[in-house]
């Protein structure tokens, strides 16, 4: 079965952390894209971080009241479809312990896609090419 590892957001401009206060979730619960998993802390304010994927949590990456670094394993979720409800394959890319570095898809084409630049940012204008 397919896992697909959701890893801590940069949730604000500066924040390099933050605690996870509250998981709304549990090893073995069934979640749908959306629906609640964790609240998170950090020094500007308390957010609630939800599902990316319809899935089963598999593993959990912390304890409540640990720190976690953006980009740290958040949640590993095991799908049901190779590509996580028809997202595509760089999303979804599966992690084994030995090999934890991003995949390039078969095609061999990589999409870097437009990253998360800030709390509450959901588009930005491409001003210029480098």
């Amino acid at each position: 079965m397919p896992s697909y590892v959701f890893k801590m957001p940069d949730i604000g401009e500066g924040v390099v952390e933050a605690e996870i206060t509250a998981w709304h979730i549990a090893v073995g619960d069934r979640v749908n894209e959306e629906d609640p998993i964790a609240d998170a802390m950090t020094d500007k304010a308390t957010i609630e971080l939800t599902s990316p994927v319809d899935g089963v949590i598999a593993e959990l990456g912390c304890e409540e009241g640990d720190m976690l670094a953006v980009g740290a394993m958040l949640t590993r979720f095991e799908t049901e479809d190779e590509t996580p409800d028809g997202k595509d394959a760089v999303l979804a890319q599966q992690i084994s312990p030995a090999d934890a570095t991003p995949s390039v898809p078969a095609s061999g084409e990589y999409i870097f896609k437009m990253p998360d630049i800030g709390e509450g940012v959901v588009e930005a204008e491409i001003t210029a090419w480098h």
